[in-house]
């Protein structure tokens, strides 16, 4: 890995991931830098390293094909990650989302779990 940090070697990999979590993530593919984060206030960001590696101006709407992409590559990490032990011992401590997102049943796709119904309140 050196040899592509210190900018001797490409990196053999397309994109790299810098962090997937529940609730955010990032991930970089050639000058373009992709960050998602879920908690509210919801925010897509995308930068152009190359132009901006301050990161100061987001450029996701004038990209929608861009941030598509970058964050099908983020979703397909969540997917294949393996839960945290770290996270599995802290449950108390991130309660009722935690123990959702670290039941196996959760299902990344729509955030959550397949026995879950919306509940209506009654007039």
């Amino acid at each position: 890995m050196w040899p592509t940090l210190t900018g001797e070697k490409p990196s053999p990999h397309e994109d790299i991931l810098i962090n997937v979590e529940a609730f955010r993530g990032a991930v970089r593919k050639g000058n373009w830098k992709f960050i998602k984060m879920a908690t509210l206030p919801g925010k897509t960001e995308l930068y152009d390293l190359s132009k901006d590696p301050g990161e100061k101006e987001n450029v996701a709407d004038q990209n929608p094909e861009i941030v598509r992409d970058l964050e099908a590559r983020l979703l397909k990490y969540a997917k294949e990650q393996k839960t945290s032990l770290w996270l599995q011992a802290q449950v108390q401590f991130l309660g009722a989302q935690g123990k959702t997102v670290l039941d196996p049943d959760f299902d990344v796709d729509d955030g959550g779990l397949p026995r879950e119904k919306p509940v209506l309140p009654k007039k």
